[in-house]
């Protein structure tokens, strides 16, 4: 079984990165982290970057998940082709743009991209909102799902998550102690159906809004 540490990250396309930052910066209050080539880097909590959007199609989506080492990627990519899932090793130059040592990249059932990642940076700095949005870390993500019963059956029977509790049809699983990590919405093709950051109190939601 792959043992899933944490969400780390999610990758966006964008057809316009200045919209793109004037909304993680003023609507959700996210702290720019590090402008690259055609990249825009953005944190929410001790990591180097929970969120970035690169310049490309905006259906260019991916999620990283944290294992614990090397060794446990290598069995994860094995275990993937023996399922019959095509993985891609990720190169170098790859793994410095996702600022982790190392990783490799796959689609589930439903046709996401996922990345599973080995040692992803944290930042020395202190997260700084670029407003006082409340926020106080990167929580969990929705994912589209065209079979959830399927999907569900590979989130906890190939990797290490467990249902810690239902919307309708919708399973929200965890990885840790935190309550969900991710949740599986029926939709009619793969993709990123919500992102969560976490914030302090519903005071902090109703500012938001």
């Amino acid at each position: 079984m792959i043992q899933l540490k944490d969400v780390s990250y999610v990758r966006l396309g964008s057809s316009n990165l200045e919209e793109a930052e004037s909304f993680a910066t003023c609507c959700l209050g996210l702290q720019i982290a590090e402008r690259g080539k055609n990249a825009l880097y953005l944190r929410s909590d001790e990591r180097a970057h929970t969120l970035c959007y690169s310049q490309g199609d905006p259906r260019d989506q991916t999620v990283g998940f944290e294992v614990e080492d090397e060794v446990s990627l290598t069995d994860a990519a094995a275990t993937l082709e023996s399922l019959g899932h095509a993985v891609h090793a990720g190169t170098a130059e790859e793994a410095e743009q996702r600022k982790v040592k190392a990783f490799i990249g796959f689609r589930d059932p439903s046709g996401n991209h996922i990345e599973l990642v080995v040692r992803p940076e944290r930042s020395g700095r202190r997260y700084f909102a670029s407003r006082d949005a409340g926020i106080t870390g990167f929580s969990h993500i929705g994912l589209n799902s065209t079979n959830p019963l399927r999907d569900e059956k590979f989130w906890t029977q190939v990797c290490s998550a467990r249902v810690s509790d239902r919307i309708g049809d919708i399973p929200l699983m965890r990885m840790s102690a935190i309550h969900h990590t991710i949740a599986l919405v029926r939709a009619p093709q793969s993709g990123i159906q919500h992102i969560n950051h976490q914030v302090e109190t519903n005071d902090d939601v109703l500012r938001s809004y």
